[in-house]
């Protein structure tokens, strides 16, 4: 079986900046936050472009900023925490690592939110 074919949610293209730290980091205080872009986006996940390997199991806080589509200068913030589910080297690319991560925690406002973003995101591609 495919992993398209495992997914419940219909992955959509999208290149949405991402701000996120390591969750289970050992050390004082916690982790470097870090800049990243997605790759795709889904309700139940997304693909994370960035230059850090991060194996599988890794559990992670993200912060994700949804542009508007529509014409309206408003961002949406959409703040979760998920675990990393593979990760793939991208030699030669800006960002050298592709992370599948799995969201997990999401408040029910987050979940609006961007499940209003990604039915724009239909919508903008029909």
């Amino acid at each position: 079986m495919s992993g398209s074919d495992r997914r419940r949610n219909p992955r959509r293209e999208d290149r949405s900046a991402i701000y996120y730290r390591l969750v289970d980091a050992t050390g004082p205080g916690p982790s470097r936050l870090r800049g990243a872009v997605s790759g795709n986006l889904s309700a139940g996940g997304l693909l994370l472009l960035t230059r850090h390997e991060h194996g599988p199991g890794t559990r992670l806080e993200l912060e994700l900023l949804l542009r508007a589509h529509s014409g309206s200068p408003v961002c949406h913030h959409v703040v979760f925490a998920g675990e990393v589910v593979r990760c793939e080297p991208q030699p030669g690319s800006d960002a050298r690592f592709e992370l599948g991560v799995r969201m997990d925690a999401l408040s029910d406002e987050d979940r609006d939110r961007l499940a209003a973003y990604l039915a724009e995101l239909e919508r903008d591609t029909a």
